[in-house]
């Protein structure tokens, strides 16, 4: 399935650039930039299911972070993270960050396979 980055997409690219410029500086990312969490806070659940479409297709993402974001995506009001998971070593924040980079990584390998 082609997902197309529409207007409200655009969090989503600025997530994805964050990282790659992170990565590129420091050869990993690191957990505790704030600039990349305050992004992602920012996602409403139509990005998040963007974010979702790329790192399912990676064979890390399995039935325990489907459901936690199907469960999220489901939540009233939608947010990703509860103010007392903020920088917290939470489950919510280990489930969070192997979507994140899993999606980010799905999308360079869909940029590089269109260049």
């Amino acid at each position: 399935m082609e997902m197309k980055i529409t207007d409200s997409g655009v969090a989503v690219i600025a997530i994805y650039e964050r990282w790659q410029e992170l990565v590129n500086m420091k050869g990993a990312m690191p957990k505790n930039d704030k600039e990349w969490w305050d992004l992602v806070d920012l996602l409403d659940p139509h990005e998040f299911e963007i974010i979702m479409e790329y790192a399912m297709q990676s064979k890390f993402i399995r039935g325990p972070e489907r459901l936690w974001a199907q469960n999220k995506l489901e939540q009233r009001p939608f947010r990703l993270r509860n103010k007392n998971d903020k920088w917290s070593n939470s489950n919510n924040n280990h489930k969070l960050w192997k979507i994140l980079l899993n999606s980010c990584e799905q999308i360079k390998v869909k940029i590089e396979q269109e260049e």
